[in-house]
């Protein structure tokens, strides 16, 4: 990118720890994965775009203006996209961070997505107003959170009571239902057939 105001920081001198951190706290927003600089990200309570999400029972959105959009499951058998709704209801094996199969495969977010969520993310930011998720949002939680309920019932026997999973559970529960998690409204049209 022939730009002087773009600078490509992995690749400069000047990439350190202590400057990471300092671009982080002081961006207006930032995008990223799962992995990485994520959590530095929550630390700082930043509008986050969540690109390329695959867990959707982990990586939370940091706050009301944050989005995600995820990779798009399809059947490896014969290409068929899975549509979001009934991927979630796919056993929690299929959602666990270690889950490899020979079933599923992902299609990683392109560049039209991409523009897509940082436009409506910008628009968040800069509209100042209080963010109300739209109605797919409150479907999509709804309906995730339902799926996790049950793939909960399915994985609780295997479970103890010191296990730090119970937390994790209580956790994800509390963030769905508070609606914290926020999918980008053209991603869902797309892909999400409830809405």
């Amino acid at each position: 990118i022939n730009n002087p105001k773009f600078i490509d920081y992995p690749f400069t001198k000047f990439k350190s720890d202590y400057l990471d951190l300092y671009l982080i706290k002081n961006c207006k927003f930032m995008i990223c994965t799962q992995a990485g600089l994520l959590s530095v990200g929550y630390l700082f309570n930043k509008p986050i775009l969540l690109t390329n999400k695959v867990r959707f029972f982990e990586s939370f959105s940091a706050n009301k203006l944050s989005r995600t959009i995820s990779k798009k499951p399809f059947w490896k058998k014969n290409n068929k996209p899975i549509i979001l709704e009934d991927y979630m209801k796919l056993k929690y094996d299929y959602h666990h961070m270690d889950f490899l199969n020979d079933e599923i495969d992902f299609i990683e977010n392109n560049s039209n997505e991409i523009l897509e969520a940082t436009k409506e993310i910008l628009a968040n930011i800069e509209s100042e107003v209080s963010f109300e998720p739209e109605a797919n949002q409150f479907l999509f939680n709804k309906t995730i959170l339902s799926s996790f309920k049950k793939n909960y019932t399915d994985t609780r026997d295997r479970l103890t009571k010191e296990s730090l999973y119970i937390e994790k559970i209580f956790n994800v529960i509390v963030e769905f239902k508070e609606g914290k998690e926020c999918y980008s409204n053209f991603f869902l049209k797309k892909y999400f057939k409830s809405s």
